[in-house]
């Protein structure tokens, strides 16, 4: 966890820091993308990267990362004044802020402010510049401000990294706990299941059992964890809100990935639903997560009754996570983070036997990389045109490969696929996955239901259209791709 002293100190001294040098620099030890948005908030540019020996040229080289050029120092050097200024992103958190590097340039000594941040802290600076916002937008409209004192406490963590700055109202997107009016939606028919070990840092699993109890009075609330892991608090909390509470015991093997640590909590939670309740529909999300949007529950029920599966084999489609998390030409490949559509389908998506071996697993695995290679080899316009009898050799190869890449979710879909769906040509894996997103998925956008992460603080996730499947691009597969070839 970050210093909160430091970061107001920290956020006041780069907005001055920002506005005194416009010949800047970045230095790196890590990479996170989030250091450019801050950037872009602060209408900071900065001129290049400076590394003598970049930790990512060692296996990837490169002239440049973010579309900035990668420069030695010697060669940057030459480019310094009296208004340069550096910026130092690295991994372990310093005591310090700022500091000054000695150079000569021309033969004449300079010094050259530098102001040093972890990828936590600029997330951190990022969420204060956005409380500072809000409150800005609470005068300008006349209303009472919200109190500075324990404003990280008050305001749901996690949202503002989704917001742009230049387009919305941020108020709209976060809520004050201590001045909301929060909705309340008789919703009967849906159970929510939380899986995972319980997070009690800053109450963040009681928070959100709080906020959805809030929201949702009437939907069974399950919360499924493992045994002796919870506290009196939490029982109470649990108690005081109606949330069934199922404590597990862990599998006596984890599974590669803990994937049989992520199917038992699943499915037991699943199963109490199943057993027990006669709700129609069910939504499994985890303990370390949040679902923001008051009417998350209303959104995902009209979407699965919107548009019905293009198929037989499921009451309707599953709805889970697109935007970066669900690969386009990774066969399979989607999160854990959330599933939710009818009990029975969701009952068959997690009950696979549990991962016994993980020998052959890790056998089939390949680097990261070779995907990547292939991918770039593969025209763009073949996907787009759907083109495949033109490429057979390259997909029939692509396809081979793709058949070794495994991971956790890869793992336990494909096991849904062959048992529920179809057998699985693995031939054929690609073209199989988008029709099989086609015609049994439903993917949402991280943001348009306010997603937070507590587990990680500087991976914050966004859009990457390359690679990703957002809601608008799974739209027009749905609609304007034949996939009779399949």
């Amino acid at each position: 966890m970050f210093d909160t002293a430091k970061v107001r100190r920290m956020t006041a001294e780069l907005i001055k820091f920002a506005g005194e040098r416009d010949n800047v620099w970045l230095i790196l030890d890590t990479i996170n993308i989030n250091v450019m948005i801050l950037f872009r908030r602060l209408k900071m540019r900065v001129k290049a990267i400076l590394s003598d020996v970049p930790i990512y040229l060692a296996k990837t080289p490169a002239e440049e990362l973010w579309g900035l050029p990668v420069l030695k120092t010697p060669e940057a050097a030459t480019n310094f004044n009296e208004r340069t200024g550096i910026i130092i992103l690295t991994e372990k958190p310093m005591s310090l802020i700022q500091t000054t590097f000695d150079f000569a340039v021309s033969g004449q000594p300079l010094k050259i402010p530098a102001f040093v941040m972890t990828p936590e802290e600029v997330l951190a600076i990022y969420d204060r510049l956005t409380i500072i916002n809000i409150i800005q937008q609470y005068q300008a409209d006349g209303l009472p401000s919200p109190a500075p004192k324990d404003l990280a406490a008050r305001f749901a963590r996690g949202l503002t990294t989704f917001l742009n700055p230049d387009s919305q109202n941020v108020k709209i997107r976060l809520w004050d706990r201590n001045y909301f009016v929060a909705p309340s939606y008789d919703v009967d028919d849906t159970a929510i299941v939380l899986r995972g070990q319980i997070v009690y840092e800053n109450r963040y699993t009681a928070k959100t059992l709080e906020f959805y109890r809030a929201v949702y009075p009437n939907a069974p609330i399950i919360v499924s964890t493992w045994k002796n892991e919870l506290t009196d608090e939490f029982r109470t909390v649990c108690k005081k809100n109606s949330v069934v509470l199922l404590e597990n015991i862990q599998p006596a093997l984890p599974g590669f990935g803990h994937i049989n640590y992520q199917l038992e909590n699943a499915l037991k939670g699943v199963l109490y639903v199943k057993e027990n309740l006669r709700t129609k529909y069910i939504l499994v999300t985890r303990t370390d997560q949040r679902l923001n949007k008051f009417d998350f529950l209303l959104r995902f029920r009209n979407l699965i009754q919107t548009f019905p599966p293009l198929g037989d084999k499921l009451h309707g489609r599953i709805i889970i996570f697109g935007t970066l998390l669900t690969k386009k030409y990774l066969p399979f490949s989607i999160t854990d983070f959330l599933m939710f559509g009818h009990v029975a389908d969701i009952f068959k998506v997690y009950n696979i036997p549990p991962l016994r071996d993980a020998t052959e697993f890790r056998a089939r695995m390949i680097h990261w990389k070779t995907f990547l290679d292939m991918r770039r080899k593969l025209s763009r316009a073949t996907f787009v045109k759907c083109d495949f009898a033109e490429h057979g050799a390259k997909l029939k190869k692509f396809n081979k490969i793709m058949n070794r890449f495994v991971n956790t979710d890869i793992f336990w879909l494909k096991n849904f696929y062959r048992n529920h769906i179809a057998p699985l040509d693995e031939t054929r894996l690609l073209e199989t996955w988008w029709r099989f997103m086609q015609q049994y998925l439903l993917l949402v956008d991280m943001d348009s239901v306010a997603f937070d992460w507590a587990k990680y603080e500087d991976h914050r996730r966004y859009c990457d259209e390359a690679t990703g499947t957002d809601f608008s691009q799974w739209l027009e597969l749905c609609r304007n791709f034949n996939v009779d070839w399949v």
